[in-house]
């Protein structure tokens, strides 16, 4: 495996991950017509809870522990946690009183879909890569 890679698995995890959350943000925003401000406003709460609850929950492992269960499992977990709050604080933000289900149904879904997606795109790739390297042979 790449030096390069084992040393900076942790934060590809995170850059990737707030990037496919910010294009989810985008896409949403672009599909409603709405305009900047709401794309701050929306993408923040996501980006400061995701950063939060992925260090305390394990969701950019070590290079070590990188296996389908802590790019996978730890995502998921964090998101459990990170839609539902970042929804409300989002609702906070924008002071609206109502969180329609639908909005709720999608945010979440798309957004954790988002974030699998990236998350298989470097899972498939780091795979590939450590299957490439030789093995060290053992005397």
């Amino acid at each position: 495996m790449s030096i390069l890679m084992k040393r900076y698995t942790p934060s590809i995890l995170l850059i990737g991950d707030l990037i496919a959350l910010l294009v989810f943000v985008l896409v949403g925003e672009r599909q409603h017509e709405l305009n900047q401000t709401n794309f701050i406003t929306t993408a923040l709460p996501f980006v400061v809870l995701w950063i939060i609850a992925g260090l305390l929950l394990g969701a950019f492992p070590q290079t070590a522990a990188v296996n389908a269960r802590t790019i996978f499992g730890a995502a998921i977990n964090a998101w459990l946690i990170v839609a539902p709050f970042g929804i409300f604080a989002r609702a906070l933000l924008l002071q609206s009183a109502v969180i329609p289900v639908s909005f709720f149904a999608a945010a979440a879904g798309f957004s954790g879909l988002f974030i699998l997606a990236w998350r298989l795109i470097f899972f498939g790739l780091w795979r590939f890569i450590a299957r490439r390297e030789p093995q060290k042979q053992t005397i």
